[in-house]
């Protein structure tokens, strides 16, 4: 769910080209701030248990409209149970005739 607390209409927009999707917020007025979402201290650990996990802590760097950054804050922290292999090579001769043995491979 969107929460929107300004009371200024906008509207998502989401693009997804190959294995890359793209987000970008639009508005009747400027806004007064830009944002940049990144990820700190990504891993992909194999538990105890013999399945991996991928851990990554997002942050939010927010720069003033002359482009200077003016905060630079904590959002969430992620800790996901992967459901496939990522350590492992992938089966080439899968990939090019395009079977079920294809290995899949993370969105980073």
């Amino acid at each position: 769910m969107v929460f929107n607390p300004t009371g200024e209409p906008f509207q998502l927009e989401l693009t997804l080209t190959g294995d890359t999707l793209a987000g970008a917020w639009h508005s009747a007025n400027p806004a007064w701030y830009t944002y940049e979402i990144y990820e700190r201290e990504h891993s992909i650990r194999q538990d105890h248990w013999g399945g991996c996990v991928r851990h990554n802590i997002l942050y939010r760097t927010a720069f003033n409209a002359d482009g200077e950054c003016c905060a630079d804050k904590y959002v969430t922290e992620n800790h996901a149970l992967m459901m496939y292999a990522p350590l492992l090579e992938a089966d080439a001769s899968a990939h090019r005739h395009g079977g079920a043995g294809a290995s899949k491979q993370p969105f980073v």
